[in-house]
């Protein structure tokens, strides 16, 4: 039995860590479009007030929990960076979405409830 220990051992460290981090954007990629969607849908749950959001609620959805997981999700690092490099979204907006949620991050833990939301400036 032959190996070519050449073609596993013959790579330098920097090109094997390259192929990685390539490969790795391209499984990313492939999801491009979902985490596109999941950063839409969370702004457009932001944008609503606490009527359009209670018209949401049912059974099998809540809209406080959705806001705020949904959001830290949609900004998992590598998941928003695929949205760019893809240019799902135009790079342009990049700086705006980043304020945006920083200022979402400022928002205490203790008003994520529905009464504070039409009686904090924070949700305005």
């Amino acid at each position: 039995m032959c190996f070519n220990l050449k073609s596993i051992f013959g790579k330098k460290s920097d090109e094997r860590k390259t192929e990685i981090h390539l490969s790795g954007e391209l499984e990313f990629d492939t999801h491009a479009d979902f985490y596109c969607t999941n950063l839409i849908n969370s702004i457009i749950l932001f944008s609503f007030n606490t009527d359009e959001l209670e018209k949401l609620a049912g059974p099998s959805f809540n809209p406080m929990p959705e806001l705020e997981t949904e959001i830290d999700y949609a900004f998992v690092p590598v998941c928003f960076e695929t949205i760019f490099r893809n240019k799902l979204i135009d790079f342009s907006n990049k700086g705006e979405l980043l304020e945006f949620k920083t200022k979402v991050d400022i928002v205490p833990k203790e008003i994520w409830d529905w009464e504070f939301i039409k009686a904090t400036k924070n949700w305005s």
